[in-house]
């Protein structure tokens, strides 16, 4: 499998309960839209009182079954639903701060 990792920055002047909501809105578009996709997970980060703010907000994980899928769902964005898509996630996320991390998973337990 093929995981996508996606270190995720709210908008400025948006709070982080205001990104939440908006990230845990966007999930379903998100999943029944994007080819291929076999798995989604959103980690919300913690901000813990007395702290400087994290430097992200959340982080995303998303499975593919190979490089060819994933590939395939990258062209995708390139068309008219697929830029939809990315406009739809730039109302609550800073795309210009945004990390894409590809991976291949290695489950040790």
């Amino acid at each position: 499998m093929i995981k996508e990792i996606g270190l995720l920055r709210r908008k400025p002047g948006m709070s982080p309960e205001e990104f939440s909501k908006a990230w845990l809105d966007f999930a379903p578009t998100l999943l029944s839209s994007y080819p291929g996709i076999r798995k989604y997970t959103q980690n919300v980060v913690i901000h813990l009182p007395d702290s400087a703010p994290p430097a992200y907000d959340g982080v995303a994980e998303a499975w593919w079954d190979d490089i060819k899928s994933y590939l395939a769902a990258l062209a995708w964005t390139q068309s008219e639903k697929g830029q939809g898509l990315i406009s739809a996630l730039a109302q609550f996320t800073d795309l210009n701060h945004m990390v894409v991390i590809l991976a291949e998973e290695r489950n040790m337990k």
